[in-house]
This record gives structure tokens, C-alpha cells and sequence, in this order.
């Protein structure tokens, strides 16, 4: 089978989308599908574009046996909806024009970040007459409008009539939680349409290691604290102010650090906010490659997963509890619905209600003072990571979905 991943975001960039879609292509290389990336230059969460493809309009290249083809766009970070637009119309454009140099392909997978995406799969499919799937990670525009990010009715408007448009012409979409599966069917698409492959990890790669924890803990400066650790986007959608919140509540007590390590839109107004309440219990770090952010997650005693309080996140499941589980930490979350939902079932760390600074303090504090069970809601979230949220595994139902695709669309033709 010959696959074509249409996506914004791909590695160097580090995120979810971005690592979902690497090694669910390296896999799909290793089991002899011939895959081809159409991409963007690496820009994300920053909105610069390194200087090797400045002035460029396409780039070829090969990683880990996959041909990987970048294009130019308008790039800009995710602040601000005219911006985002502008830089996801400008790929969705770009794409379009180089899906001609991407060579041959029986289906295309879409990672999507915006519906515009689906619009250039769609162009693409009529022309080469091949299937595509649409990858739905977000409710879009619900999740833009739920934030604050769109408010006017005209574009709300047609940016749901943008929705209706793509879910109706792609021949499969993938919901990566339950709860977007069933808005898709609530949307009226067929539910024979709606596939649920959730977001998982890789467990080999994310996996516990004590080792590795106790020197990334020395190399920190961390030795002798009790470490809640935030990994990724610093974002909107992730409503950090409360890990801040709930530092100040915790000042008295010195062998706690709370440590944060990504980027976002939001990561600026956090640090000075730190500074400004003297938070000298949170930290604030860089960025980490993919290869090294087991070992951080390593080192803590317990990981962090937050989004805002908002009802269209009711139905989402960050990737960071995927990776966190695989790792045996425990976690402490701040959302209520499927995400906490999984927790409990998995038995795998403490929900509490989002942006309530006391109640994430009181989860703290109750991880802290029990060890036995932090270390049992550890081994619990491994577990249920090897069962359910293995990478191979979730891939192997992703090649079943495309290959249907394919050989439909031979048998039809």
C-alpha cells in the first residue's frame, strides 16, 4: 500500500500531532507500505522557520525510510485566529500545488489542524481518484469558538459549513476520542464512517526507567523534591494558570517543584506571572526532543495534565496521559469527562475539577503523603498503557481501516 500523510505538523516539531503521525508512518515503513510525508517547514509553536529552508519553496528529504516533501506557508505562532488562519489556508494552498511532486499513492491520511486541510485532501482525492481519511483531534470551530477565538456568527457560520462540507467528502474519518466520535455521528455523519483510534504512545520508547529519572533529577537540581512535571504545549486549551495558582497555595512547602517544559502562545504571561507572585517552586524549561522526554517524565513523581474549563474538552484525552502512564508515573488532571473517565478506569492517578487551584493543591498533597498508592496508580497506568494504548497496536487498526479503503475502491473501479 502507498500512503500519503497530509499534515502541518510534522518532526523536528515536537507535539502529539506531530509524533502520532511520525510513528504511525515509521511503522507503516517498517511493514513495507511506501509512505510519502507532505508537509510544512518545521515553524511550530514559534512562527520561525529555520534558516536551511528560508527562501525556498519546496524541500525533498528522507527520514527513516519515509520521503518527506516540505512546502512553504505563511508562518506564524497560534495566537490569534487570523493568523492561525492565514498560516493553515497558506499550507492547505502550498500542499495542493506540490501534492503533483509527491508521486503515487493508493490513499491519503490527513492529520488534521484545521478543516482547510480536508478541502486540498478532497482536491487531491478528485484527481488522483484515490480515498482519504480526515484525522478529528479537535472539534473545529467549536474548540475555536469555546476559547474565545472566533466569536463572529458569519464566520462561525461558514466555518461549520466548511465542517458539514469535509466530514460528508472524505471516505473515512478517525476520531481520536470517544466522545468526538459521537459529536460526528450527532453531526449526522454515518457511524459506519466513524472510526475511534485514540492517541497512544510508544510504550518501548516511553517506558519507566528509574535510572535514567534519578540523573535527569540530578542534572535538573531536583534531588530531594517532590516533582509534579508539565510536559508539552503551553497553550490556550491548557489553562496552566492553575498549576500557578496552586504553587502559591504550596509555598510553605520547600521539597515541592512544580516543573513546565514545552512552549505555547501562553508560556511568556505564565513566567512573568511566576515571577510576579514569586513563585520560586515552579520552573520553567525549554522544550526537550522527543528522545528526551522520557527521561523527564522519568523524573517526576507525578505528572500534570490540564486543559481548561470548558465543555467542548469534555469529550478530549490529551497524548500526555499516554505517555505518562507508559512511563508508570501517576498522574493528577484537571479535566472532567472522557479523560478523567480513563483515568479511573485505568486506575491510573486523581481528576479534580479544572481551574480550581485548591483542589489541584489538596491532589498534591495527597500524592505526596501516600507513596504506596502514588506507585500503584503507576504500575496500574502502565498496564492499561501495554493493553490500550499501545502505538503498534493502534497503528495495526489504522492499516486494517486503509486497506478496506483501498481494496473497496480497487473492487469499485
Amino acid at each position: 500500500m502507498r500512503v500519503l500523510f497530509l499534515t502541518v505538523y510534522f518532526p523536528p516539531e515536537v507535539g502529539a500531532p506531530q509524533a502520532r503521525i511520525y510513528e504511525t508512518a515509521r511503522r507503516f515503513v517498517q511493514w513495507g507500505h511506501e509512505v510519502t510525508v507532505l508537509t510544512a517547514f518545521p515553524n511550530h509553536p514559534t512562527g520561525v522557520i529555520p534558516g536551511e529552508y528560508r527562501g525556498k519553496l519546496f524541500a525533498r528529504e528522507t527520514m527513516d525510510g519515509m520521503r518527506v516533501l516540505r512546502t512553504t506557508l505563511y508562518p506564524a505562532p497560534n495566537r490569534g485566529f487570523w493568523r492561525w488562519a492565514a498560516k493553515h489556508l497558506s499550507f492547505s494552498v502550498t500542499s495542493l500545488l506540490a501534492s503533483p511532486l509527491a508521486g503515487s499513492y493508493d490513499i491519503i491520511v490527513v492529520g488534521s489542524a484545521s478543516l482547510f486541510l480536508g478541502l486540498t485532501a478532497h482536491a487531491i482525492s478528485l484527481y488522483k481518484r484515490v480515498p482519504w481519511v480526515f484525522t478529528v483531534a479537535d472539534l473545529w470551530p467549536a474548540t475555536a469558538v469555546a476559547q474565545g477565538q472566533l466569536s463572529s456568527r458569519r464566520l462561525i457560520k461558514l466555518t461549520e459549513a466548511l465542517e458539514r462540507f469535509v466530514y460528508a467528502r472524505a471516505d473515512g474519518l478517525i476520531g481520536v476520542t470517544q466522545g468526538i466520535c459521537d459529536a460526528l455521528v450527532q453531526k449526522g455523519v454515518p457511524a459506519n464512517k466513524v472510526v475511534h483510534i485514540p492517541n497512544g504512545t510508544d510504550t518501548d520508547c516511553f517506558h519507566p526507567d528509574p535510572a535514567a529519572g534519578e540523573a535527569a533529577r540530578a542534572a535538573l537540581g531536583l534531588d530531594g523534591k517532590f516533582v509534579l512535571m508539565y510536559a508539552g504545549t503551553m497553550g490556550l486549551a491548557q489553562g496552566l494558570a492553575v498549576v500557578l495558582d496552586a504553587a502559591g497555595l504550596l509555598r510553605d512547602q520547600p521539597d515541592i517543584q512544580f516543573v513546565l517544559i514545552g512552549n505555547g502562545v501562553e508560556k511568556p504571561s505564565l513566567v512573568q506571572k511566576a515571577q510576579r507572585d514569586h513563585l520560586t517552586n515552579v520552573s520553567f524549561l525549554d522544550p526537550k526532543p522527543r528522545e528526551r522526554v522520557p527521561d523527564m517524565l522519568n523524573a517526576a513523581d507525578a505528572v500534570l495534565v490540564t486543559l481548561r474549563k470548558r465543555d467542548i474538552f469534555a469529550g478530549a484525552l490529551p497524548s500526555k496521559t499516554a505517555e505518562a502512564m507508559a512511563c508508570g508515573k501517576p498522574i493528577i488532571m484537571t479535566i472532567m469527562g472522557e479523560a478523567a473517565e480513563l483515568l479511573e478506569r485505568a486506575g491510573a492517578g486523581i481528576a479534580v475539577e479544572p481551574e480550581r487551584p485548591q483542589a489541584l493543591a489538596e491532589a498534591v498533597m495527597k500524592m505526596k503523603a501516600q507513596p504506596e498508592l502514588a506507585a500503584e496508580m503507576g504500575r496500574s497506568g502502565r498496564n492499561f498503557a501495554l493493553r490500550e494504548l499501545d502505538r503498534t497496536a493502534l497503528t495495526k487498526r489504522l492499516e486494517e481501516l486503509l486497506l478496506g479503503l483501498v481494496n473497496a475502491g480497487s473492487a469499485a473501479s
